[in-house]
């Protein structure tokens, strides 16, 4: 039985993570949470009480890294929390699933990257769409070579949302998130160099903030980004259009293309003599798609000694694309994404 403590006990962790433990209490137990406000707090407690899941309360979070009590720790917290407490928990040999995005800076991020390293442990970074039906249809589609070779990858996402921009909140804080496209961005580059099977080596970017009121928050961009693999690849996005587009992902190869839109959960496969729509497997469990599956991914890695598909190394590169494209919109310049040796 893994016995997991977790620090950020926040309506998100709730909702979302709380059920896909729930799903595996013949895997794991929750034995130990941390929260900073009080309200979170105790309606974790209540929650878990509920289920017959008495817990130990720790008032540090540094000390719930480092307990006796756990074996593996789950970070939800704002990201300038992620680094140090990863740390911790690494170098206690504990397990770690890391909430994306894991860290708002790049010295951060590569700490993590290092102590990870360092360990003989799972690292997990909470990339939910990575594991989603959708999404893992279109690898599988991609990594059968029904496409070809991958050349050209994006995603575009044009439609309003206020999760980035709630005042009050770490998100809406730029020096706390590293900027929308960190706090937010990071699922699309996830998804991107996992298309495009290799991590960002350079940017360029334009846009920031250009319409919403009551932030100076990027709120439009368009990146290019050079991959390792020679695949090149763009994310277009915009969070004051109105909604009536999809959140569109595709990959282009030596073969055909794919295109995927995830609210209309449909998969488009094209070549020059055919095009097809896939619907990829339901997902009739909590949340949304993908939460259950990244969750049983990191405790199956944990029991049978493996890594999941979004390590340290997918944690970074996504962060580091983030950031630095925050920078190339900035300084209006190309950047070179620090690559970790």
């Amino acid at each position: 039985m893994i016995r997991l403590a977790i620090a950020g006990t926040g309506e998100f962790c709730r909702s979302a993570h709380f059920p896909s433990l729930f799903n595996r209490r013949d895997k794991v137990v929750i034995t130990a949470i941390y929260n900073r406000g009080e309200e979170n707090r105790n309606h974790a407690i209540h929650i878990l009480e509920e289920r017959g899941m008495p817990v130990h309360i720790f008032d540090n979070p540094d000390d719930l890294c480092e307990s006796q009590l756990a074996d593996a720790v789950l970070l939800c917290l704002p990201p300038e929390f992620h680094p140090p407490l990863a740390c911790k928990a690494l170098l206690a040999g504990k397990h770690v699933f890391c909430e994306k995005p894991i860290s708002n800076t790049l010295d951060d991020a590569r700490q993590v990257v290092e102590c990870a390293a360092k360990s003989d442990v799972v690292f997990h970074t909470g990339f939910v769409i990575r594991y989603s039906n959708l999404f893992s249809t279109v690898m599988s589609l991609i990594e059968d070579g029904i496409i070809g070779d991958p050349k050209i990858v994006w995603n575009r996402v044009l439609f309003g949302s206020d999760w980035a921009y709630r005042g009050g909140t770490w998100t809406n804080d730029p020096h706390r998130s590293g900027g929308m496209l960190n706090a937010w961005g990071v699922h699309s580059f996830d998804l991107l160099q996992a298309m495009a099977g290799g991590y960002p080596q350079s940017c360029h970017a334009m846009g920031g903030h250009m319409a919403r009121q009551g932030t100076n928050n990027t709120d439009a961009a368009m990146v290019n980004i050079a991959y390792s693999s020679g695949v090149v690849g763009s994310l277009q996005v915009c969070r004051f259009a109105p909604r009536g587009d999809d959140w569109w992902i595709g990959c282009i190869g030596t073969n055909g293309m794919i295109e995927a839109g995830f609210f209309q959960r449909k998969i488009i496969l094209r070549n020059a003599s055919m095009e097809k729509i896939i619907e990829p497997p339901s997902y009739e469990l909590h949340s949304f798609d993908g939460m259950q599956q990244q969750m049983d991914s990191f405790l199956t890695a944990i029991s049978e000694h493996l890594h999941t598909s979004s390590g340290a190394y997918e944690g970074y590169y996504a962060t580091a694309l983030a950031l630095c494209a925050e920078e190339s919109i900035r300084e209006q310049t190309s950047i070179n994404i620090p690559q970790i040796v």
